[in-house]
């Protein structure tokens, strides 16, 4: 894969625009991080199939889990994904998340205060 390959974390991604968003940027040969709740329990078959998927299509397509209300599991699907990723991304990582789009990386505690 080319060292420009850019990465990129979904939430939502077990269903709708998240789903085919994930699916979508996967096969334009971004690395790509398709984040969402329970996926041992009721999203474990979901998972599978996108699992599978990235197999079958040999897509940089990885299921993570993530509840974006929860801090401690942020920092875990973080961590997760920090490991997971390309080691010549990850040199390119000291640098800091960016916010690239309209959803930015948010402190849980800061968006609860400024409700």
């Amino acid at each position: 894969m080319p060292s420009t390959q850019q990465v990129v974390l979904i939430t939502g991604a077990s269903s709708g625009f998240g789903r085919l968003i994930a699916e979508t940027l996967a096969r334009k040969k971004f690395q790509v991080f398709a984040t969402m709740r329970n996926v041992k329990g009721r999203n474990a078959a979901v998972a599978s199939e996108i699992a599978e998927l990235a197999k079958r299509e040999s897509l940089s397509l990885q299921v993570v889990e993530l509840d974006v209300t929860d801090d401690l599991s942020v920092e875990s699907a973080v961590s997760k994904i920090r490991a997971a990723m390309r080691p010549d991304r990850r040199a390119g990582e000291q640098r800091g998340l960016r916010d690239h789009g309209p959803c930015g990386v948010r402190d849980h505690g800061a968006s609860a205060e400024a409700v």
